[in-house]
């Protein structure tokens, strides 16, 4: 069988003159560490080097594991547990700081 780019023979099991399986090899992402470092507010490209994989890649990987439409839909979900956290912190140490008190009341009221 003839290569379609010039006169190299294809070898079965080849797809475009490459072996199947080519490439290098899924690195796996640990999708709990992952939620987690969303949690906290990290930067996709935080959470990619902490990873140790490239930012456009955790995009889409994170889109095939979650079945969301884009990244900021599942960075979005696991961020705002954070911020619930961050909320709950806050107003217990209100209860012993003064000055959280005071703060929260100008923020909330």
């Amino acid at each position: 069988m003839d290569h379609p780019k010039g006169n190299r023979q294809l070898i079965p099991g080849q797809v475009g003159g490459f072996r199947e399986g080519a490439g290098r090899p899924e690195v796996e992402i640990d999708w709990e560490q992952f939620e987690d470092m969303c949690h906290i507010q990290c930067t996709q490209s935080e959470i990619a080097s902490v990873l140790k994989i490239h930012r456009e890649t955790l995009a889409n990987r994170a889109i095939d594991h979650y079945g969301e439409p884009d990244f900021s839909t599942i960075y979005k979900r696991f961020s705002e547990g954070g911020k619930k956290s961050l909320r709950r912190n806050q107003f217990h140490m209100s209860s012993t700081n003064c000055s959280m008190d005071i703060w929260l009341g100008k923020q909330c009221l």
